[in-house]
């Protein structure tokens, strides 16, 4: 059995803002067009600049928006990551590991264990590929 809700993806919700820029319709009918509530399309159109970036940084359409416990922390992993990727320098998952256990550590969350299950879903919030930059290693 499928769920009643329906979680709209970056291209779905990306496909919002555009129905909404050229049709200007109301929200009621925007959530009746997407088959989802009220509600989801008032957020949609409330964070358009930041949906409206993801969109150009992130190429995974399917990219669903959840709120991590440590989104702080993903955001200071993240700048780090871009700029050691800026310099050529190979990361590997064990090195991202240990980075946000000390970003962790500096922010004080005392519970948080950077596990492998995390590192997936963090690759995957982000859309990282790591193979590209272990090849470079390994040459």
């Amino acid at each position: 059995m499928t769920s009643k809700r329906k979680r709209l993806n970056l291209k779905e919700k990306n496909n919002v803002l555009e129905v909404d820029e050229k049709e200007r319709l109301s929200v009621r009918s925007l959530a009746e067009r997407f088959h989802v509530g009220k509600k989801q399309i008032s957020e949609i159109l409330k964070h358009t600049e930041g949906i409206r970036k993801m969109w150009v940084l992130n190429s995974n359409e399917n990219l669903k928006f959840r709120k991590t416990e440590t989104s702080e922390n993903d955001e200071v992993l993240m700048k780090w990551f871009r700029s050691a990727r800026a310099k050529n320098i190979p990361v590997s998952g064990v090195l991202l590991q240990e980075k946000v256990r000390e970003v962790g550590e500096s922010l004080g969350l005392e519970t948080f264990k950077a596990t492998n299950g995390w590192l997936e879903k963090f690759r995957t919030r982000h859309n990282i590929s790591l193979n590209r930059f272990m090849a470079k290693k390994n040459l």
